[in-house]
C-alpha cells in the first residue's frame, strides 16, 4: 500500500505543477488580454481556469507534497474538502459552458448578447461555486457521523493519507460520484450534440441564403457588370467568415473542453458505479490510478484551451519573442 502511495504522490505531484502552470498563464493572458475580457462569455473560460488553478494547489499541498507522510492531520483533511470541490465546480461551470452555446446557436445573435450579459454571466458562476461550497458544507457535517460508523474508521489513519469519511458510505459516496462527476459528463455530452446539431441546421441555412442570392441576381440582373459580381462574392465570403467567426471558433472551444472533461472522468464515474454494485472488484490500485485519470481534466482544460484560441496563442508568442530578445541583448 505504501508503494502505491508513494507513486500516487509522485505522479500527482508532476501534475499538480503543470496543472498550475497551465491554468496560471491562461489566467494572466486573460488579464493582460482585453480582447479576450469583451466577450463576457469568455469569463466562464477565465472561471474554469481559477477553478482548475485552485485545484491544482490542492493536490500539490495535500497529495503531492505528503508522499513520506500526511502532516496535516484531521483538521487539515477537513480544511482540504473545500478546496477539493473546486474540481467538481469545473465541471458545473462547464455545464454553464455548454449551455451559454447552445443559447449562442438557438438564438439571434442580437438576443443572445442581451440575454448572456456580464452580469448574467457572473451570476451564473456565483451559482456554480455556491453548489460547489455547499456541497462541502454538507460533506463536512456528515463528518463524525461517518467516522462512527467501525468499517470506516477501521480503514482510517490521518497521520498516513487524508481520506474523507463522508464518502466512505456507500449511499453518499454514490450520490456525490453520479451528481457530480457522471450527471455533468451525461447533461455536457447531450448539450455539446444539440449544440453540433443546431451549428449544422444554421451553417447549411446560411450556405441556402448565398446559394439563392447569388443565383437571384444572376436571373434578375443578368447586365450586371462583373465587378458587381466581385462584390456579391465578397458578401458570401464575409458571411460564412462571420459565421466562422462567431460560431466555429466557440465550437470548437466546447469540444475540446468535453473532451478532457469526458477523458478524466468517465473511467472514474464507471469505477466507482461498477465497485457499488460489485463491491468485491473493488482495488486500492485501480482506485489510485482511476484517480490519477482524473486529474487529468484540470490539466487539459488549459492545454485545450490555449491551443483554440488564437489570441492565447499570439499574446505568448509575443511574450516569448521579447524574452527571446532580452536574452540575445544580455
Amino acid at each position: 500500500m505504501k508503494d502505491i502511495i508513494y507513486i500516487y504522490g509522485v505522479a500527482t505531484l508532476l501534475m499538480s505543477i503543470l496543472t498550475i502552470l497551465g491554468n496560471v498563464m491562461i489566467i494572466f493572458a486573460f488579464q493582460q488580454e482585453r480582447s479576450l475580457r469583451a466577450r463576457p462569455s469568455n469569463l466562464l473560460i477565465l472561471a474554469v481556469s481559477i477553478s482548475d488553478l485552485i485545484y491544482g494547489i490542492h493536490l500539490f499541498v495535500y497529495f503531492g507534497i505528503t508522499i513520506s507522510g500526511y502532516p496535516y492531520g484531521e483538521i487539515g483533511c477537513m480544511i482540504s474538502v473545500f478546496t477539493e470541490y473546486t474540481y467538481i465546480i469545473s465541471n458545473i461551470l462547464l455545464v454553464a459552458i455548454s449551455l451559454d452555446r447552445l443559447l449562442l446557436v438557438s438564438l439571434s445573435y442580437s438576443k443572445y448578447t442581451k440575454w448572456q450579459s456580464k452580469s448574467r454571466i457572473k451570476l451564473q458562476i456565483s451559482i456554480c461555486y455556491a453548489i460547489g461550497i455547499t456541497t462541502s458544507i454538507v460533506e463536512v457535517s456528515l463528518w463524525n457521523y461517518a467516522k462512527r460508523v467501525k468499517t470506516i474508521a477501521a480503514s482510517i489513519n490521518f497521520n498516513l493519507y487524508c481520506l474523507y469519511p463522508a464518502r466512505r458510505m456507500k449511499s453518499y459516496g454514490i450520490f456525490v460520484t453520479i451528481g457530480y462527476f457522471c450527471i455533468p459528463v451525461v447533461m455536457v455530452t447531450f448539450l455539446c450534440a444539440v449544440f453540433f446539431a443546431l451549428l449544422r441546421l444554421r451553417i447549411k441555412k446560411t450556405r441556402q441564403i448565398s446559394c439563392s442570392s447569388i443565383s437571384g441576381t444572376q436571373s434578375n440582373e443578368q447586365f450586371t457588370v462583373s465587378t458587381q459580381g466581385d462584390v456579391q462574392d465578397n458578401d458570401d465570403d464575409e458571411n460564412r467568415s462571420v459565421v466562422r467567426k462567431r460560431y466555429l471558433k466557440p465550437a470548437i472551444t466546447l469540444a475540446a473542453l468535453v473532451t478532457a472533461m469526458s477523458l478524466s472522468s468517465l473511467p472514474y464515474c464507471t469505477y466507482t458505479i461498477v465497485v457499488a454494485v460489485r463491491p468485491e472488484l473493488n482495488s486500492f490500485e485501480v482506485i489510485h490510478i482511476m484517480l490519477l485519470i482524473a486529474q487529468l481534466n484540470p490539466l487539459l482544460d488549459p492545454v485545450f484551451y490555449g491551443a483554440t484560441q488564437r489570441s492565447i496563442q499570439e499574446y505568448y508568442k509575443k511574450k516569448f519573442a521579447k524574452i527571446l530578445q532580452y536574452l540575445n541583448l544580455i
